[in-house]
């Protein structure tokens, strides 16, 4: 069962998820987006809003799920989450080399490293920067010794 202290915690997990969803509504930065050669994307309040509500999900999974790990394992998820995050990366490096990078002029093939960051930044449907983080996170609950203790002879 749920003790009062959890569920007034996933009671604030919830209304700060439902929250960081609303800041698309709100006059931030409403009328900016990310926009250059690389290409042009959705407003900024609309990013911030996806990419925290990212954030607030994985709120409970960084801190109860590594709470509940052996220091190895949570190392070895971390590495696990960080690698994954990078091998995204590296397939929107490809994806565009392939295809963007082939169908723009020349002159402005100079922006591929914005192009990549562009996507990296627009693209909410996944958490790449937030599984990243999320990795760290199981890193640093996993630096805690985790060998047996030896005992020297008498």
């Amino acid at each position: 069962m749920f003790s009062g202290v959890r569920l007034f915690g996933w009671l604030v997990w919830a209304l700060l998820l439902a929250g960081v969803l609303r800041l698309h509504q709100q006059p931030i930065a409403a009328e900016h987006s990310i926009c250059g050669p690389w290409g042009c994307g959705p407003p900024m309040n609309a990013l911030i809003a996806c990419h925290l509500a990212w954030l607030v999900a994985l709120v409970p999974v960084a801190v109860i799920v590594p709470a509940r790990l052996s220091p190895r394992v949570a190392r070895v998820t971390g590495w696990t989450l960080i690698l994954t995050s990078l091998a995204a990366v590296i397939g929107v490096m490809v994806y565009e080399s392939l295809f963007w990078l082939q169908i723009v002029h020349e002159s402005l093939q100079g922006y591929f490293g914005h192009r990549v960051l562009f996507v990296l930044a627009t693209w909410t449907d996944l958490p790449i920067v937030q599984t990243f983080l999320l990795g760290v996170v199981f890193l640093f609950r996993g630096a805690g010794e985790d060998r047996p203790v030896v005992e020297s002879p008498q």
